[in-house]
């Protein structure tokens, strides 16, 4: 359990973490804008899209940040909603607005924390293939052994 809590909610920290990394180096290679300079001299070179991703996608990362620790250090987050939407629903949510802002602001900046932000949204799929090919590898080993005895 331990480890699945680990692997599912830390790496979303971690995502959001190097998502705040992530804004800063696209920040430093002008893909995004600081937010005291005036809108309207970026939105030539980075476009509407670009624009808004410079207001919202740090802010993103700190709440991915914030929800991966609540929900790695809060027991039966599952029972626990917020405005009347489950934890869970509102964080699969925030997730997937935080990757696609990242990708539009930060561009290839962001792969990495999307990798890491979204890593409890498919690790069940992925660790059942994993299971499921190392299963068949001892199959096909015994089957080997068997037949050479």
């Amino acid at each position: 359990y331990m480890e699945s809590k680990f692997f599912n909610w830390y790496t979303q920290s971690l995502g959001g973490t190097f998502g705040i990394i992530s804004c800063i180096c696209a920040y430093l290679n002008g893909y995004m804008f600081v937010y005291t300079n005036s809108a309207s001299k970026y939105f030539e070179s980075i476009g509407f899209l670009g624009i808004i991703s410079s207001y919202t996608l740090l802010p993103l990362c700190m709440l991915t940040l914030i929800f991966g620790v609540i929900y790695s250090y809060t027991p039966e987050t599952s029972d626990k909603s917020i405005f009347n939407i489950p934890f869970f629903t509102l964080n699969k949510r925030l997730i997937l607005i935080t990757v696609v802002f990242g990708f539009i602001g930060a561009r290839v900046y962001f792969i990495i924390p999307a990798i890491l932000i979204t890593f409890n949204l498919y690790s069940n799929v992925l660790i059942a293939k994993l299971k499921y090919i190392l299963c068949k590898n001892k199959e096909n080993d015994t089957n080997l052994k068997e037949s050479e005895a």
